[in-house]
């Protein structure tokens, strides 16, 4: 019974606080992290992170002023021991001494010499050692106890010297505590600037999204996204799936990216992202390239025949960084120079696919040369998940400066071109 009254009135608790709860202010609320997951902020809920911060700051106090009371107890309780045992001690001084004499006067009346005598070799020796009076009482051991007490009460004192005192203790939960809140108005002024650059940089373009304009859309759909501004177009989702319905190849893969996350459901992914490499889309057909190339360990179709033949469509619809992987396949035979600090049969040999193909490093040549002189302008979509942090580089069509490189090494070897250093160097330097 106690235990379905305690549900009901956490039920209740949250009910009360979930209605309380608005989404409508311009703050910004439980910060996950820099650049975390957003959610709406209100009163409610400032109040209650103002409440647990004095919470866990009284009970840092409490806790430190009971361990100092702890400490002032025990002290006094060894003090008190200590004091009864110096009376005892002094009582037992007083009822007499333990004497311990090493003479002996019958040794000394029988043996006149000294230099046969025992008991003189026996006090000789405790002299050698520094020793010069061979009686030993209580008083003397009771002397010797105290200074013993002394030494371990300093070195007590020493400790707390060190250790954190109730008021540091403190001091270090308010520290703490000033510390998150500083971290958080940091977050908050950043994303005040991004959305100060987002309604200086995109704005302007919202009449032209508002009359139908559907690349338009696009562009304010992920620039809000990426600069934390999604309640300045807030028709943003309504724009993605309609463009989605009107087969936008940058709305499509975008759906793909938010399905795959819902449902956790891979195949279904592929297949939005086969129909938008279907409907012209360059990103798609460098993603189902990758795809291929990857092996199955690294979450790839391990398919190298696919993988040429998706390399070729991108390329034919002019994308730089498939012109430069068709060259790395024809000059090294896959997609990354593996002699280039990994080794051949190391971790990066494994992941990529090996193409069956006729290495030709003319061939090699000609599709680094095409991927530098083509005029390729971004997607939509490569520019907004891109610029937003996601790693698109590998996922999307895009210029890939490592053609200069290669193109270094093949001047500077002069194998299917005349040597030539100068150029190489120069071609580098753009790398």
């Amino acid at each position: 019974m106690k235990k379905l009254i305690t549900l009901l009135f956490l039920l209740s608790s949250f009910i009360n606080y979930s209605q309380s709860h608005s989404t409508s202010a311009d703050d910004y609320c439980k910060l996950k992290g820099k650049r975390g997951n957003q959610l709406g902020y209100c009163s409610a809920c400032a109040a209650d992170d103002d409440k647990i911060a004095e919470a866990k700051k009284a009970k840092a106090t409490a806790e430190s002023e009971r361990i100092h009371q702890e400490y002032i107890a025990n002290k006094e309780k060894t003090e008190k021991e200590r004091e009864a045992q110096r009376i005892k001690d002094a009582k037992n001084s007083k009822s007499g001494e333990v004497t311990i004499n090493n003479s002996s006067s019958n040794s000394s009346s029988t043996n006149t010499s000294s230099t046969s005598n025992p008991t003189n070799n026996y006090e000789l020796k405790l002299s050698d050692i520094g020793i010069s009076d061979t009686k030993t009482t209580t008083s003397e051991f009771q002397k010797n106890y105290e200074t013993g007490q002394q030494i371990g009460q300093l070195a007590n004192d020493v400790v707390d010297i060190f250790s954190k005192s109730p008021e540091r203790l403190a001091r270090e939960e308010a520290q703490r505590v000033a510390d998150a809140d500083a971290y958080q108005n940091k977050i908050r002024a950043e994303l005040a600037e991004d959305n100060k650059k987002f309604r200086a940089n995109y704005m302007h373009l919202m009449d032209k999204a508002l009359k139908g304009d559907e690349n338009t859309r696009m562009i304010l759909y992920f620039a809000s996204a990426r600069l934390y501004s999604k309640k300045d177009v807030p028709e943003r989702e309504n724009w993605l799936y309609q463009a989605f319905n009107n087969k936008n190849v940058d709305a499509y893969l975008e759906v793909a990216n938010l399905e795959l996350e819902k449902n956790k459901n891979p195949k279904e992914y592929w297949s939005y992202v086969y129909h938008a490499a279907t409907l012209g889309s360059v990103d798609a057909m460098i993603k189902l390239a990758m795809y291929n190339d990857y092996s199955k360990k690294h979450a790839g179709n391990e398919n190298a025949e696919v993988a040429l033949e998706w390399f070729h469509k991108a390329a034919e619809k002019g994308s730089p960084n498939a012109m430069y992987y068709l060259g790395m396949i024809y000059k090294y035979g896959i997609t990354e120079d593996l002699n280039d600090g990994y080794g051949i049969k190391g971790f990066r040999r494994k992941m990529h696919v090996k193409y069956d193909v006729v290495l030709n490093e003319k061939t090699a040549l000609d599709w680094f040369e095409k991927s530098i002189e083509t005029e390729y302008k971004p997607s939509i979509y490569h520019e907004g998940k891109n610029n937003f942090g996601s790693y698109a580089h590998n996922i999307t069509s895009y210029f890939n400066r490592n053609s200069y490189k290669e193109l270094s090494i093949i001047y500077k070897e002069g194998k299917v071109v005349p040597k030539d250093k100068e150029k190489a160097k120069e071609l580098l330097k753009l790398y």
